[in-house]
């Protein structure tokens, strides 16, 4: 769980329910908003980048944390060939990503995800661990299920802008801060501070512990 440094609990909710009532009302769709065309753009980028480097091939498997209404799974689909899961716990978001896209759904929270552990070989979580009420516990479950690597777009946010919006519950300022939460759970590999809004870029590789 999050301690006294820098990242902050700025929401709590009192049942599954309510958390995933506010993230309907409070979340953006990804097909209507700027966010969500910006969130596909870097989804694309993501799979460009790993294909120049030879490591993207047709029967890998994919996925997107958070991934919304499907929309930027969709977007990387349609430029790579290989469609993504869309691993979200909000409904009705779901629900037009394999109605409207065809695409596979897995609705679940991410500190508890039901799949096998190494089944996914690459991931991309854009805007989505500051909606989640166990850092901790997402983080070390996608790299539990993530086998290559996951592209993390994570806010730079302070306390008071979290508190803005309801469906945030954590508010971390710093790309700093955001690696030490990482760390136990995963090796990055590169970082960079984007100009959007204040937002860090992570690459990273699962940190398997050995039993």
């Amino acid at each position: 769980m999050i301690d006294n440094h820098t990242a902050s609990i700025v929401h709590r909710w009192d049942s599954d329910a309510a958390y995933i009532a506010d993230q309907n009302t409070d979340s953006s769709w990804s097909h209507e908003t700027e966010w969500g065309e910006c969130a596909a753009m870097k989804f694309m980028m993501y799979g460009d980048r790993i294909k120049e480097l030879g490591y993207l091939y047709h029967d890998d498997t994919a996925a997107d944390f958070g991934g919304n209404d499907g929309f930027a799974a969709n977007q990387f689909y349609l430029r790579h060939g290989i469609k993504p899961l869309v691993v979200d716990c909000e409904p009705r978001r779901l629900a037009f990503a394999k109605q409207e896209y065809g695409l596979e759904i897995l609705r679940c929270f991410l500190e508890d995800i039901p799949l096998a552990d190494n089944s996914i070989d690459w991931g991309f979580c854009s805007h989505t661990m500051e909606h989640t009420r166990d850092v901790d516990a997402a983080l070390s479950e996608i790299a539990r299920v993530i086998k290559r690597a996951c592209w993390f777009i994570l806010p730079l946010e302070t306390v008071k802008n979290a508190l803005k919006n309801p469906a945030h519950s954590v508010a971390c300022p710093t790309l700093k801060e955001w690696r030490r939460l990482m760390k136990p759970y995963w090796v990055i590999k590169g970082t960079e501070v984007g100009a959007c809004r204040g937002e860090a870029r992570v690459f990273a590789t699962p940190r398997k512990v050995k039993s």
